[in-house]
């Protein structure tokens, strides 16, 4: 049971290991090319500001305001502890790479597992196509030409 509230439109995707889930539609590209890479996620908020404002999250009440000022145009993924490293690896050649923010997840269960990944909502749809060439260019790569 969770006391999250979804906000924005969603569309339905199945994980890699078959279970049905609800991803935010502007994210869902991105979420797409990370599952297909292997990486494990728990949670994609094209928006966590909005969120925010709207009580998705568990931030307090009289906290939203200002929580959701500061997260305003950020998408927000977690991914697992040992893909978050790699993610911003793969995505460091986009321009505002440097403004993509990680934390440890410090609520939840087994929080020491997933790590917290802020980036600019503008990059959502770059760094999709970004982790779709890249995987193309490996797998191209690494085909055998006699």
């Amino acid at each position: 049971m969770t006391d999250w509230i979804q906000h924005h439109p969603t569309t339905p995707m199945t994980t890699r290991d078959g279970r049905a889930v609800e991803i935010d539609v502007e994210i869902a590209p991105l979420v797409e090319q990370l599952w297909r890479l292997g990486y494990t996620t728990k949670l994609a908020c094209q928006d966590a500001g909005e969120a925010i404002l709207h009580g998705g999250t568990r931030v307090a009440p009289s906290d939203r305001d200002r929580q959701s000022a500061c997260h305003a145009g950020r998408a927000w993924i977690i991914v697992g502890v040992d893909d978050g490293p790699a993610l911003l690896k793969a995505v460091r050649s986009l321009a505002s790479a440097g403004t993509w923010r990680s934390f440890p997840v410090t609520k939840g269960n087994d929080p020491e597992a997933w790590m917290s990944i802020t980036f600019p909502r503008r990059d959502i749809t770059a760094a999709a196509e970004l982790l779709r060439r890249a995987s193309a260019e490996d797998q191209a790569g690494s085909r055998a030409v006699p």
